[in-house]
């Protein structure tokens, strides 16, 4: 799908169906990859804030019970939270750009503590090579 017509989604779709969505993406990735739900053991209760700058978006994340999880809100502050906007993140998660190049570059602002996105980073990273 082209980042345009992406964009013009992730833009209007009301965040409940996205909520819904993402959930459905995360159960997908854990049958996918079962090593995930291990994986995610040193980051459990670690809470995750994506926010997409340029289309005004807020994505909730938690880790539980070895899985993500999209929630409505946070439980308190984020322990990460990662603000840049829509293609940069898409071109990280299709490898067109390295993650650390996009916080290097200041495309992406990470603010909070940096061992837990590292970790989610690298461990996303291996899983889909």
């Amino acid at each position: 799908m082209p980042k345009r017509a992406l964009r013009w989604a992730i833009c209007r779709v009301p965040m409940p169906v996205q909520r819904l969505l993402l959930g459905l993406g995360f159960r997908v990735m854990r049958l996918m990859y079962p090593a995930l739900r291990e994986g995610l053991g040193p980051v459990e209760g670690k809470r995750f804030l994506i926010e997409l700058a340029d289309c005004r978006r807020r994505y909730c994340l938690v880790v539980r019970e070895g899985s993500l999880q999209a929630v409505a809100s946070l439980p308190g502050q984020a322990d990460v939270s990662l603000r840049g906007e829509i293609g940069t993140f898409l071109d990280v998660l299709e490898h067109r750009i390295d993650p650390d190049a996009a916080l290097f570059r200041r495309k992406i602002r990470l603010v909070g503590e940096m061992g837990p996105a590292v970790y989610l980073k690298h461990l996303l990273t291996n899983l889909s090579r």
